[in-house]
This record gives C-alpha cells, sequence and structure tokens, in this order.
C-alpha cells in the first residue's frame, strides 16, 4: 500500500480490503474462536429438547454465531462504533481508523427441505452492502415492443464511504459476510457444523474500476412490493388483483431469472407508469404472489428484498498480486 494513495483511491480500497480479509480471517482461524464454536455447538446439542418445547427454533444458530462474530472481531480489530442506523450486525471503525468495517454474520440449515439452496449462495439485504444495480438490457423494448420496464432494483444502502469517527477524513466502507453452514434436523434431535465462508464484497469504488460494466446481482431471492410503500400502500391502481380478475390484454408477457434453475413470468402493465422520482418513462410489471390465508392473486414488485450476489473470489492488489476474496473452510461440532 502506497502513501500516495488517498483513503477513496481504487487500488487504496482493495489493499484495504485484502488487509482485513487476512484479519478476519486470522480470528476464525483461531484456537479461542473454534474453541467457543465447538462448545455453542455443544450447549446447543444438550439443549435442543428443551428449547423446542420453549422458543421458536426456526434459523435458531443465527444468535448465538452473531454473538461468537462479535466478541472476537469487535474486540480484535475495532477503535470505535460507526454510529449508522444502517449497517451489518457489526459495525465499526478499524483499530488502525484506515476504514469502516461491516461484518455480517449468516447461517444456512444445509438440511434439504430447509433453505439448503443458500448454501453455495451469497444472501444479502440492502442494508449488508453499498452495491446496487439498474435496469438490464433485456429490460428496455421489452420484447420489441416499445415499452421499458425498469427492472427490480436492488438498492445497497450502506454507503461506500463515511467520515472518521472525529468527522475528519473521508474512510471507505469495507463489507464481509461470514456464513457458517450447519445440518440441524429438529425432529430427530441432530445439530451439527459442516462449513465456513468468510467472503469481501468489493467497495462500489472497486467494482467500478475492475467490473465497470458486469452485472453485480446474479438474481432477487424475495422482493418488496408498491404497497409495501406508504405512498402507494391506499391506491387502488396498485392493489393486489385476484387471479380470477387478473386482465392480460392490455399487458406484455415476460419472463426473468430469478434462481440458478428458476424462471418467474411478469406482466408489464402498458397502462401503468412507475410513479416514483426519476422513473415515470419506465411502465410497472405484475407478478403472481402467494400470500398466506389470501387467493392467489398478482402484485407490483419495485424493489428486491434480498438478492443473490455474484461473488468475485479472484482478486489483485495494487501491485497486481494475486488475493482471495473468498475463504472457506470445513467444520464439525468437534473440531
Amino acid at each position: 500500500m502506497t502513501e500516495e494513495n488517498t483513503y477513496l483511491d481504487p487500488n487504496h480500497i482493495q489493499d484495504l480490503e485484502k488487509k482485513y480479509m487476512d484479519e478476519i480471517w486470522k480470528k476464525i482461524e483461531s484456537e479461542e474462536f473454534n474453541y467457543t464454536l465447538k462448545n455453542v455447538s455443544k450447549k446447543i446439542n444438550e439443549n435442543l429438547d428443551d428449547w423446542k418445547i420453549k422458543f421458536d427454533m426456526k434459523n435458531f444458530f443465527n444468535i448465538p454465531f452473531e454473538r461468537i462474530c462479535k466478541y472476537y472481531l469487535s474486540k480484535a480489530l475495532s477503535s470505535q462504533p460507526w454510529a449508522s442506523p444502517i449497517s451489518s450486525d457489526l459495525a465499526f471503525y478499524s483499530n488502525n481508523n484506515d476504514c469502516i468495517l461491516c461484518i455480517d454474520a449468516k447461517t444456512v440449515n444445509s438440511k434439504p427441505g430447509s433453505n439448503e439452496g443458500d448454501v453455495d449462495d451469497l444472501i444479502v439485504s440492502p442494508n449488508q452492502v453499498a452495491i446496487k444495480s439498474g435496469p438490464s438490457d433485456e429490460d428496455y423494448n421489452i420484447n420489441d415492443s416499445g415499452y421499458s420496464f425498469e427492472g427490480i432494483r436492488f438498492e445497497g444502502k450502506i454507503p461506500s464511504f463515511d467520515k472518521n469517527f472525529e468527522q475528519g477524513e473521508k474512510l471507505p466502507v469495507l463489507t464481509y459476510t461470514i456464513k457458517c453452514i450447519y445440518y440441524s434436523d429438529l425432529d430427530n434431535n441432530v445439530f451439527y457444523l459442516k462449513k465456513l465462508f468468510l467472503t469481501n464484497i468489493p467497495n462500489p469504488i472497486v467494482y467500478e474500476k475492475n467490473w465497470p460494466n458486469e452485472k453485480k446481482i446474479d438474481n432477487l431471492k424475495t422482493y418488496k412490493y408498491i404497497t409495501d410503500f406508504p405512498d402507494y400502500k391506499t391506491s387502488s391502481k396498485y392493489k393486489r388483483i385476484l387471479l380470477t380478475e387478473f386482465n392480460e390484454n392490455d399487458k406484455i408477457k415476460f419472463i426473468r431469472k430469478i434462481g440458478k434453475q428458476k424462471n418467474k413470468t411478469f406482466y408489464l402493465d402498458k397502462k401503468l407508469k412507475n410513479p416514483f422520482p426519476g422513473l415515470e418513462d419506465f411502465n410497472l410489471a405484475w407478478t403472481d404472489v402467494s400470500r398466506k390465508n389470501k387467493p392467489k392473486g398478482f402484485e407490483i414488485p419495485i424493489t428486491a428484498g434480498t438478492g443473490r450476489l455474484i461473488i468475485r473470489p479472484d482478486r489483485k492488489d495494487s501491485e497486481n498480486n494475486d488475493w482471495k476474496g473468498l475463504l472457506e473452510k470445513d467444520l464439525s461440532s468437534s473440531s
């Protein structure tokens, strides 16, 4: 890392991303981290019978794993807490005060029928990253109709930089995820750890330098709908349309990818424009939405609730040296 680099120079930022990838991984590999992980797993197995009666056990491992990460990583790497309410599970100024670290602790149950489809994917919410996505080329002039769709945007809400603790120079915000894969079958009182991943999500300034025209989001997992926004919640033209009342005659049918092997059908509404500022030239689109205790119907998705990122495992530092933006290790409850 060179002295003349500014804090927001992309080469400087990717050197920092490499530096803290190494620092975080050292803590994950440490004896105390793994000793705690092993004993938390043991404690869970000892209490499964009792906890199943007393608690909602859906994704029950996320809280203890987050606590482990917060304890060991903050203790080793932080100087001051970051005040922003929009952040990952851990958010603090680094111990060298050269960046702000946002680290999200994630857990995935690999048991078939749970959320095992997320094992190999990196699922994030807008509050956990800084990157954004826009319309794809195929969203313009849908099916050569002359109508355009703004797409369902993923709007990362974390800033790419913020001022230091004393409100002086601007520091880059670096984002990481630590994902722990486990297997849990509560019916048979089985719980054990399987794998751990550490991933760096490049800062938008680094993205702009290294991958300026490449996709950041592979596809979306969940949506936010137009009626989720207070200004449009009660408008009759945006309200849910029952399957039996949905008219396709004034709409244009098109398909979009929503998973590795899944597609979803949308219907561009020729009569309904996007009401959000700056997007008035785009038309809205409907898609079928299942709601608990409601008949089948169609709604209008606007933004992403969660998205599957394109992981960038092969990275370069400012001197063109290779480094890994994705690291992984096998786990076991007795390791």
